[in-house]
C-alpha cells in the first residue's frame, strides 16, 4: 500500500497542472492532477491541497478539507507555549530559585495536567532561554529610553561571596533595570569604569544621562569627583551625582538620635 501510495504521488507530480484548480468551502485553493493508472486502465483524479500539501482521493474530501483550521490551532498553541515558557522565566527570575528545582517532575506534572502538550524544557535549555529573555528585555528598554534624557541609580551588595553592581535606569514616567554586574571589588575606581561603560553605551543609544544616584560611601563620592580616575573624566561626559536621600535621612537620624540618652528608642525603632 505504501510502495501504491508513493508511486502514485510520483505519477501526480509528473502530470500536475496548476491551471485546473478548485476553492473548497473553507477558500483552500486545491490542484486537480489528472493521471492515466496502468494497472486500471482509468484516468483519475486526485486533489492537492496548497496549504498544506495533502493529497486527497476525492472532490468531497477537498471540499470538506480544512488544514487551515489546524495550523492556526497549532499557531495559536505555539503562542500560547511561548507566553507561558516566559511567564515561567521570569517567575523563576522574580523569585530567585534555582533552574534545578524548575524541572521538578511535579511541577512538570501540574503544567502536564494543564496542558498534556507544554513541556517544561531541560535546565540547559531554560538557561539559554532565561539568557535570550534578558536580551530581549534590555533591548526593549533601550527602545524605550532612546532620545530621552535619564539617571541612574546604582548600588552594591554581596551573594554566595560574589560582589554585585546594579544600575537602575530613572525616568520620570518609570524605572528601568539596566544591569546586574558582577565586580571584583567595591573601589571607587571599579564603580567609576563601569558606569562609564554604561553612560557610554547609553549615549550610542541617543540617550542623555545627568546624574548617578548612589548612597554617600567614600568609594562612591571618589567615583564622581570629577578627577581623572572618575566616571565623568573616563566617559567623557558631564553628569552629577545625586546623594541618595533615603540613605542621607538614615543618616540624619544615626547622628541625630543612635546615642543612649532619651531618645536612643527613636533610632531603634526606625
Amino acid at each position: 500500500m505504501d510502495f501504491l501510495f508513493a508511486y502514485l504521488v510520483f505519477l501526480l507530480m509528473l502530470s500536475l497542472d496548476e491551471g485546473m484548480n478548485f476553492t473548497n468551502n473553507f477558500g483552500i485553493i486545491f490542484f486537480k492532477i489528472q493521471t492515466y493508472m496502468e494497472d486500471s486502465k482509468k484516468t483519475i483524479i486526485i486533489y492537492h491541497c496548497s496549504k498544506c500539501g495533502k493529497f486527497l482521493l476525492s472532490k468531497t474530501g477537498a471540499s470538506l478539507h480544512n488544514c487551515i483550521g489546524k495550523i492556526t490551532r497549532n499557531q495559536n498553541r505555539n503562542d500560547v507555549h511561548k507566553r507561558a515558557l516566559e511567564s515561567f522565566l521570569r517567575y523563576i527570575a522574580t523569585a530567585n530559585i534555582s533552574l534545578r528545582s524548575a524541572t521538578n517532575p511535579y511541577l512538570q506534572l501540574t503544567f502536564q495536567i494543564l496542558d498534556q502538550t507544554f513541556v517544561i524544557p531541560n535546565r540547559n535549555k531554560l538557561s539559554k532561554e532565561l539568557k535570550d529573555l534578558s536580551k530581549r528585555i534590555h533591548q526593549n528598554m533601550l527602545t524605550k529610553v532612546a532620545g530621552k534624557t535619564v539617571s541612574l541609580m546604582c548600588d552594591g551588595s554581596s551573594r554566595w561571596g560574589v560582589k554585585y553592581q546594579g544600575i537602575i535606569v530613572y525616568t520620570y514616567k518609570r524605572l528601568y533595570v539596566y544591569s546586574v554586574n558582577s565586580v571584583p571589588n567595591n573601589q571607587s575606581l571599579t564603580l567609576a569604569e563601569l558606569i562609564a561603560s554604561v553612560v557610554n553605551d547609553l549615549s550610542r543609544n541617543n540617550t542623555t544621562v545627568v546624574a548617578v544616584c548612589c548612597d554617600n560611601a567614600p568609594s562612591n563620592i571618589s567615583a564622581f569627583n570629577g578627577n581623572e580616575n572618575s566616571a565623568q573624566h573616563k566617559s567623557g561626559k558631564n553628569f552629577i551625582r545625586q546623594p541618595c536621600t533615603a540613605h542621607t535621612a538614615n543618616l540624619v537620624i544615626k547622628d541625630s538620635f543612635d546615642s543612649k540618652d532619651e531618645f536612643g528608642f527613636v533610632y531603634n525603632i526606625i
